[in-house]
């Protein structure tokens, strides 16, 4: 990379860490790492910044800034060390709120993040960012007008900053404001075409817009910004697989693990090539790789209990698939696969109600199923109903 001198380092780094610097120049490896981080590599910077402490220990602004590293590679713990470690060192507290509470969000405590981001104890400088990390935690919380109202408060303090107009994008696009999402992803990277996570964000909407192939160079322009971008090269993964492409796809995952070897989308994502290549035992070997990460995300659990299903681990088969229904209940996929379990399993009531669903919606499957279920009941009349449901042709409109 090259090297910055410190009489341009304030030129190049954006005011967030211009703010934290001060007067004083600051030393080389301070320089580097700020410049990484305006240039979006804060893997790089993060190397920069440890440098500068290692000369310095007590240096409270390098160990400021590594929390910002921390938070900009989405890890909340390594954030609230180095940010009380900076304040342990005379860092005023009040100059990283906001990052606290960022990090405290990225925890998981929106209700600590709230509290950090308190916009009474916020410098003015840094109110556009306390809103928005407000704006979020709220709608962690549920409380959406809440949310809408700090993101407003954030776009009006500061309408150019694509950081407010990503957690704008990302609000809209989890309450279902597709048409809105798009808007606010284009103003982002309207304001920062090297932003990679804006580049990130505007190819999965144009993933959901125009198809899997559109999104790629969305994707690769994140990953030419910054190499090491880790979700980036995941939704990529992602994409390609979907698209069949799977060399590519498996090939993009040891990309990005060559940068978070133990990462659980990385693992899962492994695990579902290799369930699709006939491969269950690797498969199975590969998710639990993931650890309990994953345990909640609705593909990990559908493809937990397809390959318990094909390893003949029924009765967790039936666990993982029922959790999935219990939360996905118009997922006929899930439900037929609950159904097969249960079957299996040796329970064919439970395999009754399970494909109920999906059975009275016409699928094939499931009523023949449904049907086979009835016949080890001992209900032939029920069983010849429902298998004579299943023989019949589809309806041609």
């Amino acid at each position: 990379m090259t090297s910055l001198r410190p009489s341009r380092w304030r030129l190049l780094a954006p005011p967030l860490l211009a703010a934290l610097a001060g007067a004083a120049p600051p030393p080389p490896p301070l320089v580097e790492g700020v410049a990484a981080l305006t240039l979006h590599r804060p893997r790089t910077a993060r190397v920069h910044l440890m440098n500068a402490v290692r000369t310095d220990p007590a240096n409270g602004l390098a160990r400021a800034l590594l929390g910002r590293v921390a938070l900009a590679l989405g890890d909340g713990d390594g954030a609230v060390a180095e940010l009380q470690q900076a304040r342990a060192a005379g860092f005023p507290a009040a100059r990283s709120r906001h990052l606290m509470a960022e990090a405290l969000l990225l925890r998981g405590d929106a209700a600590g993040a709230l509290a950090e981001a308190d916009a009474a104890a916020i410098p003015a400088r840094y109110a556009a960012y306390a809103a928005r990390i407000r704006g979020r935690a709220r709608a962690a919380l549920g409380d959406r007008p809440g949310a809408v109202a700090e993101f407003e408060t954030a776009r009006t303090l500061a309408p150019r900053s694509a950081a407010v107009w990503q957690d704008i994008t990302r609000f809209r696009r989890d309450s279902g404001e597709v048409a809105g999402a798009i808007v606010a992803a284009a103003q982002a990277v309207a304001l920062d075409p090297r932003d990679p996570e804006g580049l990130r964000l505007r190819g999965l909407l144009v993933r959901s817009q125009f198809g899997l192939t559109a999104a790629l160079p969305w994707f690769d322009r994140a990953v030419a910004v910054d190499p090491g971008n880790v979700p980036a090269l995941l939704d990529k993964a992602a994409t390609l697989g979907d698209l069949g492409r799977y060399r590519e796809m498996l090939a993009t995952t040891r990309a990005a693990m060559a940068f978070d070897s133990g990462n659980a989308t990385a693992f899962y994502l492994q695990a579902v090539l290799a369930a699709r290549a006939g491969k269950p035992a690797l498969a199975r070997s590969l998710l639990d790789r993931a650890g309990p990460r994953l345990d909640a995300l609705p593909g990990a659990m559908l493809l937990d209990g397809i390959l318990a299903i094909r390893l003949g681990v029924n009765a967790r088969a039936v666990t993982r698939l029922d959790a999935l229904v219990a939360r996905q209940p118009d997922n006929l996929a899930a439900r037929r696969l609950l159904g097969l379990a249960h079957w299996r399993y040796g329970a064919p009531a439970e395999a009754i109600a399970a494909l109920a669903p999906a059975a009275a919606f016409g699928d094939r499957y499931a009523a023949a199923l449904t049907g086979r279920a009835y016949e080890r009941l001992g209900d032939r009349r029920a069983a010849a109903a429902w298998l004579d449901r299943a023989a019949r042709p589809a309806d041609v409109t």
